[in-house]
């Protein structure tokens, strides 16, 4: 079934639905908040991926709990988490970046 934009973007099939003309400026945004993190921690994301494509599922879920788990540890995620919480972190509007 075909649907558009906007309805995949409120059934959740989507983070968002944007026209054409605002969609590079947010990729642009995106891209440099991925940049910002730390090396680690991009390349953990890295190899998750890479373990999807190639692992069956039980051993990639495997594989990205324990990225994740290794990432976490790291003193540095502990003091990006605290700083996301107190830009208020686990909101709506936040998740969606309206804030």
């Amino acid at each position: 079934m075909d649907v558009d934009a906007a309805t995949a973007e409120a059934w959740g099939y989507v983070d968002r639905a944007l026209p054409a003309d605002e969609l590079r400026p947010f990729v642009d945004k995106l891209a440099a908040q991925i940049a910002s993190a730390p090396a680690a921690t991009i390349a953990a994301a890295k190899r998750a991926v890479d373990a999807a494509l190639t692992a069956d599922l039980t051993t990639g879920l495997r594989i990205e709990d324990q990225l994740f788990r290794e990432t976490l540890a790291q003193p540095v995620a502990h003091e990006r988490l605290q700083a996301i919480i107190d830009a208020g972190a686990q909101t709506r509007a936040f998740e969606l970046g309206d804030t």
